[in-house]
């Protein structure tokens, strides 16, 4: 008897791209997912959100309000997040025309409903056009990416691929 999986597949990360002058200021707001999603993400583990540019990398943690001590069961996790910023210059002298970056994003969260946790580590591929434009931009990160896979039998699969 041949079973039928059904898998929940991530989407695919989305390209983000920045668009500034030469010797300015970039922003990057990234957002992940809200509390009403069922992903949790642990207080006290080594979260981090890194974008890595030709010209170096800006590293920041999450930070947000965390669920009352009086609430054992979630005390370790934050209750609400607040948007993560990453600013970024561009040297002055950069040439005009697309910069390959990357969004690197390691975090250690919690699927509130199945009460299993993981640590998960997203990509996202940055471009920062350096021209006569200037836009920041603002990636929000689907809750999707942070749900766990199941085998019909109910054992967690190793990662979010898919496998036979």
């Amino acid at each position: 008897m041949t079973a039928v999986l059904f898998l929940l597949l991530a989407p695919a990360p989305a390209p983000v791209t920045l668009h500034g002058q030469a010797g300015q200021l970039l922003t990057l707001t990234v957002r992940l997912p809200a509390l009403s999603t069922g992903v949790l993400l642990n207080r006290g583990a080594p979260n981090s959100v890194t974008l890595k540019t030709p010209w170096g990398q800006t590293k920041k943690q999450p930070a947000g309000q965390p669920f009352p001590k009086d609430d054992k069961e979630f005390s370790d996790y934050f209750q609400q997040l607040q948007p993560i910023t990453l600013k970024l210059k561009v040297p002055a002298g950069t040439p005009s025309g697309p910069h390959n970056a990357q969004l690197a994003l390691h975090l250690f969260t919690c699927d509130k409903k199945e009460r299993l946790c993981k640590q998960k580590d997203l990509t996202y591929p940055v471009t920062i056009h350096v021209g006569k434009m200037q836009r920041n931009a603002t990636l929000n990160v689907p809750a999707a990416l942070f749900r766990q896979t199941f085998k019909l039998d109910g054992s967690l699969r190793p990662s979010s691929l898919p496998s036979a």
